[in-house]
């Protein structure tokens, strides 16, 4: 069985993502589970979560904002396309399953990379970040109440080292503007990867989890972008050559 392991910086558009692909009838991701913390902290392989982490996504795609801590659904996930309601139970052939919470297992991650390797032995891991453009993480960063000196840090960080360990393991990078823009392109990308079947008609159900009203190429946000430079001057460009290694469309786009 693959198992999912997001890596990368918060507020980049995982969740949705996660949650789209919660839809395809074969894959699996929860939200929030904490899933590899609680392996590491209680020293048990990541399998031994694998029925809570189904039945978990079951629950998550009828409920999406059910299992979310502290009402942040109202705060950071408002604007969210709730699933269509259709069926969803786990089929006899399982692909793929995982736990969106990006900016933890990353965070997890850097703290004792060989204890995330032993946790996740018997899983045929496949890395995945969701990337953004960095000013707008800065500024949904901001939005929620992060000073702009630990948001720069957590971001940077965080999107430097989900991306390498992303691009040395031959991962998937899905772009979040292009997810808004062509969600079937991202998504069929991601199925292809894992190997998943794609049907029309999930591929279809999936895109329409993203609310594609949201503005794909917003203007550079100047406050933000002069924020993150006088913390981390070259932050941009390093990024960009890092995920243009999977990823040679990245500066197109992000429009840059």
């Amino acid at each position: 069985m693959k198992y999912l392991l997001f890596l990368g910086s918060g507020r980049t558009g995982s969740t949705v993502l996660g949650h789209s692909l919660n839809s395809h009838p074969e894959i699996f991701i929860s939200r929030e589970m904490r899933v590899l913390q609680s392996a590491i902290e209680r020293n048990l392989p990541v399998s031994s979560f694998s029925e809570k982490i189904i039945q978990h996504a079951i629950s998550d795609y009828f409920h999406p904002t059910a299992n979310m801590e502290n009402s942040a659904a109202s705060l950071w996930q408002k604007d969210w396309i709730y699933a269509d309601r259709m069926m969803k139970k786990p089929s006899e052939s399982v692909i793929a399953i995982g736990d969106k919470k990006q900016g933890g297992n990353t965070k997890i991650l850097r703290s004792d990379p060989m204890k995330v390797s032993s946790a996740l032995l018997g899983f045929d891991v496949i890395y995945i970040t969701c990337i953004r453009r960095p000013d707008q993480v800065m500024r949904s960063y901001l939005n929620v109440g992060k000073s702009p000196e630990s948001a720069v840090i957590e971001m940077t960080d965080d999107m430097i080292l989900g991306a390498e360990h992303v691009v040395s393991n031959r991962g998937i990078v899905v772009i979040y503007e292009e997810l808004l823009r062509n969600p079937k392109k991202e998504l069929s990308l991601v199925l292809d990867t894992i190997c998943a079947k794609m049907y029309s008609d999930d591929l279809a159900r999936m895109s329409t989890q993203i609310n594609r009203s949201k503005n794909s190429n917003p203007a550079i946000d100047e406050e933000a972008r002069l924020l993150i430079n006088s913390y981390y001057p070259g932050f941009l460009k390093e990024i960009v050559n890092l995920v243009s290694i999977r990823r040679p469309d990245i500066k197109d786009a992000w429009r840059i």
